[in-house]
């Protein structure tokens, strides 16, 4: 990966960090490495625990998936993973958070 690429990852992943602390969630962790995948934002809302995979493109090409399924499968066993981990979290959620120029959008669970 680029450095132009990283930079501009790791400039997703604040923006939408800030949007999820503006929505009332205490940001956990960023790039939190797990035996199953690295998770981009790891956030706490009451007494849920939400992971989040955050994707920037400069432009969407039509009909890509943001996600593939293999990657799907990674972030909720690395989900699994995290709140075994956390005794407090009742529940787990997986979101993406897709961001196009600066244009964020909240997808929802994956």
């Amino acid at each position: 990966m680029t450095k132009d690429r990283r930079r501009l990852g790791s400039r997703g992943e604040l923006l939408a960090a800030a949007s999820y602390v503006a929505r009332g969630h205490r940001i956990l962790g960023r790039g939190v490495h797990t035996p199953l995948a690295e998770v981009d934002l790891v956030c706490r809302r009451g007494r849920q625990l939400v992971v989040v995979e955050v994707k920037r493109r400069r432009q969407a090409p039509k009909g890509v998936p943001w996600v593939s399924a293999e990657q799907t499968e990674r972030l909720y066993a690395a989900a699994a993973w995290l709140r075994r981990r956390e005794r407090w979290a009742e529940s787990v959620r997986v979101e993406l958070v897709t961001i196009e120029g600066w244009r964020l959008r909240h997808r929802g669970a994956l």
